[in-house]
């Protein structure tokens, strides 16, 4: 396991930056993830992020490395069936997630880094920000759920998404709310 998580990073932050928004108004979620070792094998990185209300939640645009760490800032590829595939594998079951009793409960944005990614430095983090919007004609005075997940994606060279072809190792979750005013 400690080969294939060389080239994994390792989730140590999620946060939304904005946790009260009014509709129309935006914010970022914010992964913060660092190599699991000082590596330099390169995997995708892939980023989750579920909403339980995504007629009041949209959820936008991805940037690996937003900090200028490890080849960013970068833009991230949107991958819609990432979720599903990610599910139909089975591969995400460990760590203390079973990504398939969660899967169906949320409704899922996926992306990932437009090139593989290695490690290095382990005291380095980089961050990843996606942009989240309370959409114009969201509902008043809700709590809406929102969960990120991390990992590595094992592609076979066609840089889609299969679970009968590809393997994903998850590296980390973490669940919080916006309220929309």
């Amino acid at each position: 396991m400690a080969v294939v998580l060389s080239s994994c990073f390792a989730l140590t932050g999620f946060v939304i930056l904005d946790s009260s928004l009014s509709p129309g108004q935006s914010t970022k979620a914010r992964f913060t993830v660092r190599p699991y070792v000082p590596d330099t094998d390169k995997f995708f990185q892939f980023f989750l992020v579920g909403t339980s209300a995504p007629d009041d939640i949209g959820v936008g645009k991805g940037v690996w490395g937003a900090n200028g760490k490890f080849g960013g800032p970068d833009q991230m590829d949107n991958h819609a069936n990432l979720a599903s595939e990610l599910e139909a594998s089975g591969d995400c079951s460990g760590g203390g997630l079973d990504f398939s009793a969660v899967y169906g409960s949320l409704t899922w944005r996926g992306y990932a880094t437009a090139k593989k990614v290695g490690g290095g430095d382990v005291n380095k983090v980089a961050t990843v920000e996606i942009n989240v919007k309370a959409k114009s004609g969201a509902d008043h005075d809700i709590s809406v759920n929102v969960m990120g997940i991390t990992g590595a994606w094992d592609d076979d060279g066609d840089g889609v998404p299969e679970d009968d072809q590809d393997t994903f190792y998850c590296t980390g979750n973490a669940t919080t709310n916006i309220w929309v005013n």
